[in-house]
């Protein structure tokens, strides 16, 4: 995921479209432990269940909680030094290391940094950092320096790293400085011979450290079981190693008894017999030359047929099950929505909506509570959400700006 330490400030355009899960609902007591009884399957699915993502519910403003190390040393003991329950349970990874705290106040990215504001190397545009002060930081902090960490991915644990050295760092993903600097400045500023504006690279970092959100960096040392190429192994989040490993599901496309029973339940439902009387009234009712460009029904189901994707436990029974159908081109105002897509929970009486939308990165139970939790990337750009079934724990997303541009 690196790139070289001479990487120009202008290379790589790109813009930023963050796709964040936007629908909830609190589950009950039954939760991510209840599995649905074989017996029971087309009885539970015969009414063809729903489709969409879109159900509602009411989200409790409750904070996920990361509870930081107050207690340890760096002895060669460290690692069962923190007392239990003050481990890091759960943090973002990036390709700069282990997201230990985001959204870093003000004043404390003063109290806790100190020299010249640098350039980091890395696959963001503009990305800069500054030295941090170890004693300047709260002790819970700190002590993560020299703590060993499992490192996951969406299949699962890849390997662990101990956390080195932390920086503080604030980023900006471009294309343009427009967002940062101001279309006023910009255009004030003399040009190169391609018309590109010429800004002194202290200003771009300063401007960028003083506008972009801080976050605490620990650098992630590879231990002896990771791959060669740690940056390229697909890491999403880090776990203190000193912590029970959480219960992770894995994604298979394999069909099984509930693949093959939602296959039949929402094939023969009312929802999509609607879902396919709308798109043929919307396609009868487009004029000929417009025609040409919008897919018939019939291509739609050719090209973009059902599919169906289990989320199974350690001993392969599905906990979650993933819907998708047809596709979704509406846009500024043209086009058509013909798709249904949903995530739902299997549950004793058959499948429960989640709230939340279909495609996460990786599932998990952080906590051992037996609610999962869901991890979602950004479509483009770098973007992570992490959401919880438990129906209380309020959404935590952390993304790095980039300059938004109307599609239309």
């Amino acid at each position: 995921m690196g790139r070289s330490a001479g990487r120009s400030w202008s290379s790589d355009r790109g813009q930023l479209c963050w796709a964040a899960a936007t629908a909830w609902l609190a589950l009950g007591s039954l939760g991510c432990g209840a599995h649905l009884p074989t017996g029971d399957l087309e009885r539970a699915l015969a009414a063809g269940g729903p489709i969409g993502d879109h159900a509602g519910g009411d989200r409790a403003s409750v904070e996920l909680s990361v509870e930081l190390g107050s207690e340890s040393s760096h002895s060669s003991d460290a690692q069962a030094a923190l007392a239990p329950g003050r481990a890091l349970e759960f943090a973002f990874v990036s390709e700069l290391g282990v997201i230990l705290q985001d959204e870093v106040a003000p004043t404390d990215v003063e109290a806790w940094t100190y020299g010249r504001i640098y350039e980091v190397p890395g696959e963001v545009q503009y990305s800069v950092g500054r030295t941090v002060d170890l004693l300047a930081l709260p002790e819970g902090l700190r002590l993560h320096r020299g703590r060993r960490f499992d490192l996951y991915g969406a299949e699962g644990r890849v390997c662990s790293a101990t956390v080195g050295d932390l920086s503080l760092v604030a980023q900006y993903g471009g294309y343009t400085l427009e967002g940062v600097l101001g279309y006023d400045i910009l255009d004030s500023l003399p040009v190169d011979v391609d018309g590109e504006p010429i800004i002194p690279e202290a200003r771009v970092r300063q401007a960028i450290w003083e506008s972009q959100p801080h976050w605490l960096m620990g650098e992630l040392r590879a231990g002896p079981d990771c791959p060669s190429d740690l940056g390229g192994a697909g890491l999403l989040w880090a776990r203190d190693a000193s912590l029970p490993p959480p219960t992770v599901l894995r994604a298979s496309d394999e069909p099984n008894v509930l693949t093959e029973a939602r296959a039949r339940a929402f094939s023969s439902s009312d929802a999509f017999a609607a879902l396919e009387a709308d798109y043929r009234s919307y396609y009868a009712g487009l004029d000929a030359d417009y025609r040409r460009y919008n897919s018939s029904w019939e291509e739609i189901a050719r090209d973009n047929p059902l599919e169906l994707i289990s989320w199974l436990d350690a001993a392969g029974d599905p906990r979650l099950l993933e819907l998708h159908f047809g596709v979704d081109d509406e846009s500024c105002g043209d086009g058509h929505d013909a798709s249904a897509d949903s995530l739902e929970l299997v549950v004793s009486a058959g499948l429960e909506p989640t709230g939340f939308g279909s495609y996460p990165s990786a599932v998990f139970d952080i906590n051992a509570d037996g609610h999962y939790e869901l991890l979602y990337e950004s479509g483009s750009g770098w973007g992570r959400e992490l959401v919880s079934l438990d129906g209380e724990t309020e959404l935590r997303a952390l993304y790095i700006e980039e300059d938004w541009m109307c599609p239309c």
